[in-house]
């Protein structure tokens, strides 16, 4: 079973001078079974920093009500070393915001 995984990054511009550049990616990984969908934000903050990010990515046709969550580190020649985990379901509602102390 062959998949193929694609990558879009649209760059923004710098924030402040420690931030190189803020990125959105859209991530597809199919197969003949389906596919994994999801993006993620990502920055950059120094030049030999290639980033580190994490993505949920949805399954759809065989993968349909999976949940794929894929952390990736970018490799100096623009691929990425990836490990992750498949959960049967949807992953938790992200809490609110908690305030503490005033």
């Amino acid at each position: 079973m062959a998949s193929t995984a694609s990558c879009c990054c649209v760059a923004g511009n710098s924030i402040t001078s420690s931030l190189i550049g803020a990125y959105s990616s859209l991530w597809e990984i199919t197969n003949v079974e389906g596919a994994w969908i999801g993006e993620t934000p990502s920055f950059r903050f120094a030049p030999e920093s290639y980033g580190t990010f994490t993505v949920k990515l949805d399954g759809q046709g065989a993968y349909e009500g999976l949940t794929a969550v894929m952390e990736a580190d970018f490799t100096v020649d623009c691929g990425f070393d990836s490990r992750g985990v498949v959960v049967d379901g949807v992953l938790p509602a992200t809490p609110g915001v908690i305030v503490t102390g005033e």
